[in-house]
């Protein structure tokens, strides 16, 4: 005995459906195949082009339709066999079982369903294009030379006596990193990088050896690996060549490879006063979620009032070992730039002498992922992600010259306006410490400390920017210890521009900032006008982005780290038809 195979038609099936269970009116659900198995049983295949939670409402749904007429059976997407074979005890199946599935079947076909036989799966267009970016995301890896290993570094135990400024990874491409950690006995210790086994969780030892520390810290540059892969890292302590305590164990992952085409999430902050907030709770929500990597916008130690080698190093010592910084740091591979805390307040910073600096750059790179290896100590550079970002690293305070009237130094304008040209990326994301807002002008309070008081290297940028007709141009910016979300400028060619000022990490906005929030009830238009403003806020946050260049949007989320829940979220693009 054996059994029609049933086509679904949806748009007939709406009309016998009751009112609350219409959600396939607006729904792409495509039901494709329903089998009758026995007089008790149904099956049911379909494909869905929303999230994968949406089928099984559906069939919850279609469930309490048919739920008369038999029992739905909740299969995978898998096609359906067109014949069914009775089980062993109704090889010979009851007349009254035989004339109950013929109604059934007559019933269902009054309803829209009819007849098919076996077809293939039908795969939609947006399929076909995600699985070939797939393809091309595998087929472009590359192997890292990995070996099954027995190492459980779980079962070392976790030192931070001896490693008391836990772990670092940064300056992420598609075959390295580079890794950090601070030893305070200042001796040589064992390097071990490693991922999880596809289909298990067996360890690949990637690396293995030897890093010598300067001065206690270890910046160790680990290259040959896979794109697109998450590793994992830890620095061991040995004695006999037996592991005897280890680091807080790391991760990162590796930028895509060269042609890969595929969302991105980062979390990203800025301004983490350690005194105002003894514990960083927005880094410790931040440091729970899946993201590829993460981005510090400047303002990371509060080193005001250091004047020595070793104050600094204080200073930093207790910022980094502040509950939420050592999660953070372990949990993702960090882009960062530097703001003027890192050396001191910029209403010090630029009477001090050049020694002085001197010094708080050199405190800057001991203790951040920062290259080592770039000319003149600089550390503005980019790094792309596949074709999906390119993330422009600026240093926006260590150039400047106030008296000059020099925001950046004319080599980093000319290697950022070459490079946006000719970046083949979807997204180019400047991480910008200082915001390059158009404010109003009440705001013109603080504006010798933004992009807007070094009015012609601002329009440099910009009209480079529009002329060129380079898209996608997204700015993440700090110092300011508000969170934002707003165009570049209010009207024009550059009000498609937007920027992003992520967090405060941990800080309150300064009195003057505070004064002109303090006043925006019933002044928004002149402080923060809604057709430039989508949130600006006062307050810690922690700042989630997605880049999506398949949807060519981008997603930003603001939460509250003490209540953990979302305070501003929005999908802006550059294209208005997206959003439309």
């Amino acid at each position: 005995m054996s059994v029609s195979v049933f086509e679904l038609n949806i748009s007939t099936l709406r009309s016998h459906m009751p009112r609350k269970t219409r959600l396939l009116q607006k729904r792409p659900y495509k039901a494709k195949c329903i089998v009758l198995i026995d007089t008790k049983h149904v099956r049911l295949s379909m494909t869905s082009t929303y999230p994968p939670n949406r089928p099984s409402k559906l069939r919850a749904r279609l469930f309490r339709v048919w739920s008369r007429l038999m029992l739905l059976r909740k299969t995978s997407s898998q096609e359906p066999d067109t014949q069914i074979t009775p089980s062993p005890s109704k090889q010979h199946w009851r007349r009254r079982d035989f004339l109950a599935i013929s109604a059934k079947a007559s019933l269902l076909w009054s309803l829209g369903l009819q007849a098919c036989g076996p077809t293939e799966p039908v795969e939609t267009e947006e399929e076909k294009q995600r699985k070939a970016r797939e393809k091309i995301c595998r087929a472009e890896t590359s192997q890292d030379n990995a070996k099954a290993s027995t190492l459980q570094p779980e079962a070392t135990k976790q030192d931070d006596t001896i490693f008391s400024f836990g772990v670092q990874s940064g300056v992420m491409t598609s075959s390295g990193a580079l890794l950090w950690t601070f030893v305070e006995d200042d001796t040589p210790k064992q390097l071990r990088v490693w991922r999880k086994a596809e289909g298990d969780d067996s360890i690949q030892l990637v690396i293995d050896r030897e890093a010598t520390p300067k001065e206690g810290f270890i910046h160790e540059t680990v290259e040959g690996l896979k794109p697109g892969q998450r590793y994992h890292f830890a620095f061991f302590a040995r004695d006999n060549n037996n592991d005897t305590a280890r680091s807080r164990i790391g991760s990162f992952y590796t930028a895509f490879a060269d042609n890969c085409l595929q969302p991105i999430t980062l979390a990203a902050t800025a301004c983490t006063y350690v005194k105002r907030y003894p514990v960083f709770k927005s880094l410790q929500w931040m440091a729970r979620q899946d993201i590829h990597l993460s981005c510090h916008l400047g303002d990371m130690s509060y080193n005001d009032g250091a004047e020595t080698k070793k104050a600094f190093h204080n200073k930093w010592k207790k910022t980094l070992q502040a509950p939420g910084y050592p999660e953070f740091l372990a949990h993702a591979g960090l882009y960062a730039t530097w703001d003027d805390h890192e050396s001191t307040d910029n209403s010090k910073l630029y009477d001090k002498p050049a020694s002085f600096r001197e010094l708080a750059r050199d405190s800057y790179f001991q203790h951040t992922v920062q290259p080592q290896n770039l000319p003149n100590k600089r550390f503005w550079s980019s790094y792309r992600w596949g074709t999906t970002a390119e993330f422009f690293v600026l240093d926006c305070r260590g150039e400047r010259q106030p008296d000059k009237n020099i925001y950046i130094s004319q080599e980093q304008m000319d290697w950022l306006k070459k490079s946006l040209k000719e970046s083949p990326c979807h997204f180019k994301i400047l991480l910008n410490s200082v915001p390059i807002i158009k404010f109003t002008p009440i705001w013109i309070v603080a504006e010798d400390d933004r992009w807007e008081g070094y009015h012609n290297q601002r329009e440099e940028l910009l009209d480079h920017i529009t002329t060129q007709k380079i898209s996608n141009v997204w700015f993440l910016g700090g110092d300011y210890h508000i969170g934002v979300v707003a165009k570049v400028e209010r009207e024009g060619p550059r009000s498609n521009l937007w920027e992003i000022l992520v967090g405060p990490g941990g800080n309150h906005p300064p009195e003057v900032l505070a004064n002109v929030l303090g006043s925006m009830e019933g002044n928004e238009e002149a402080i923060a006008p809604p057709d430039q403003f989508k949130y600006i806020a006062g307050k810690a946050a922690a700042t989630l982005i997605t880049f999506d260049p398949i949807e060519d949007t981008v997603h930003v989320k603001f939460v509250d780290p003490e209540t953990e829940k979302v305070d501003f979220e929005t999908t802006l693009s550059q294209d208005p038809k997206k959003l439309a």
